[in-house]
């Protein structure tokens, strides 16, 4: 007989408003917008033909029904998971799946995984990018590589390093622009990542200047564009010195002035708390804490 099953968009759209008791965290968590998921949910209710939420201006509360259904569909998720998970790591070796932002990928992590390679030869890495990851979600993934976030409840986040926000530029771009100090950046174009534009604004407070007005600055969706962007001239990146570290070493970028301030989070490790103890995944954050160091 044929099962009769929502869509499970609609089911994950439930579970996280229903955990996280509102749309806009659970929006996050799946890397959708708030209306996406308040939508989703509402076609799920359309189809039990019942009330899941009641809505309220700060926002949702399950209804009685709503706590049963969830009751229920929790342990069904993680069974859908359990499989799921069991049946991709049929392989005669052993495979990792890692989760990250872009800028840790690209500018930190793949340049160091031949030599996670060397150690554990028998372990495949599948390496995947997500362009934003506010709320962890761990669905389909073994190790989180994070920035500026808490471990949520189930997960545990192992602490890599705590980056330093500097300003660097071409070497050219100095000669050209003149720059001696801080206070000539404001004849020069300021360049940053869209998704850390409040670095500019934290470095600058931390040294009494004015939070600077970006909207007539170079932004960039890709930190790697931003660090080109730097080497061609362009502008002042407001850089994470341990993601540009090549790029100091060899003296395409370089720091105008020494004015240095600590990021405001952490890069950490996140995988489930379900797997404390599994070898792989405890030898993939071991090595990443000893990289780090």
């Amino acid at each position: 007989m044929a099962r009769s099953l929502p869509p499970l968009n609609w089911l994950r759209a439930f579970e996280a408003a229903a955990r996280h008791q509102g749309f806009q965290s659970a929006a996050k968590e799946l890397g959708v917008s708030p209306g996406a998921t308040s939508q989703q949910v509402k076609h799920l209710e359309n189809r039990l033909q019942v009330g899941l939420f009641e809505r309220h201006a700060r926002g949702v509360r399950l209804t009685q029904v709503g706590r049963t259904y969830r009751d229920a569909l929790v342990p069904a998720l993680d069974m859908i998971a359990e499989a799921t998970r069991a049946v991709g790591g049929v392989d005669s070796r052993g495979v990792l799946r890692l989760v990250a932002l872009p800028a840790i990928a690209e500018r930190w992590l793949i340049p160091r995984l031949s030599r996670f390679h060397a150690l554990t030869p028998d372990t495949a890495v599948r390496v995947v990018t997500l362009e934003s990851l506010e709320q962890v979600s761990l669905d389909g993934f073994d190790v989180a590589l994070h920035y500026e976030t808490e471990a949520a409840p189930g997960q545990i986040a192992t602490p890599q390093f705590r980056d330093e926000l500097i300003p660097v530029c071409s070497p050219e771009f100095v000669a050209e622009h003149g720059i001696k100090s801080s206070a000539d950046l404001s004849r020069c174009r300021l360049l940053y990542d869209i998704k850390w534009a409040s670095d500019w604004s934290l470095w600058s407070k931390s040294f009494g200047h004015a939070a600077p007005d970006l909207r007539g600055e170079f932004g960039f969706s890709l930190y790697n564009m931003a660090i080109l962007a730097a080497i061609e001239g362009q502008g002042v990146l407001i850089g994470h010195r341990r993601l540009i570290a090549s790029e100091l070493e060899t003296k395409r970028l370089v720091t105008p002035f020494d004015e240095v301030v600590s990021a405001p989070h952490r890069y950490a490790a996140i995988h489930a708390a379900a797997d404390v103890g599994r070898p792989d995944i405890e030898r993939l954050v071991a090595w990443l804490k000893k990289e780090a160091a």
